[in-house]
C-alpha cells in the first residue's frame, strides 16, 4: 500500500503544478517570438531607413539644381525629409500604381533668400514641384 500512497501523493503534487505548464509554455513562446521576430524587424527598418535616406539625398540634389537655376538664388543648399519612400499599390497581385514619396519638410538655404521676390519664387516652385503646402517649406539666407 505504501507504493500506492506514494503514487497518489506524487500525482497530487504533479497535478497541482500542471496548471502552471500552460502559462509557462505561453511565456516561453512569447519570449521566443520577441527574440526571433525582433531581429527581422530591426533589419527591415534599417533597410527602409537606408532607402529613405538615399531617396532624400537624390531629391535634395535634384532640388538644389532646380533652385540654383532660378534668377537671384545664388549659392544654394537643400535638405529634404521624407515621411515615406516611393510606394507601389497592388490590386489582385498586380501593381496598379506607384505613389510618390511623401515629403515632410524641405529646407532651402541660399544667398538670395534675403529677397522677398526670390523667397516667393522658391516657395511657388517647391510647392508645385513636390505637391506640398508652403508650411512644409523653409527658405533661409546663407550666412556670409
Amino acid at each position: 500500500m505504501s507504493d500506492g500512497k506514494q503514487a497518489k501523493g506524487l500525482w497530487q503534487r504533479l497535478s497541482g503544478h500542471l496548471r502552471l505548464w500552460p502559462m509557462l509554455l505561453c511565456l516561453l513562446a512569447g519570449v521566443l517570438l520577441l527574440a526571433l521576430g525582433g531581429e527581422g524587424r530591426a533589419e527591415t527598418k534599417t533597410v527602409e531607413d537606408s532607402t529613405l535616406r538615399t531617396a532624400e539625398h537624390a531629391l535634395a540634389e535634384e532640388l538644389t539644381t532646380l533652385c540654383s537655376a532660378v534668377e537671384g538664388v545664388g549659392d544654394c543648399r537643400v535638405k529634404v525629409t521624407l515621411l515615406s519612400g516611393e510606394r507601389t499599390v497592388y490590386e489582385g497581385g498586380r501593381a496598379v500604381a506607384v505613389l510618390a514619396p511623401e515629403v515632410q519638410a524641405v529646407t532651402v538655404v541660399c544667398e538670395g533668400a534675403r529677397s522677398e521676390r526670390v523667397r516667393g519664387m522658391l516657395l511657388e516652385l517647391l510647392s508645385a514641384h513636390l505637391s506640398v503646402g508652403t508650411h512644409r517649406i523653409s527658405i533661409l539666407p546663407l550666412k556670409k
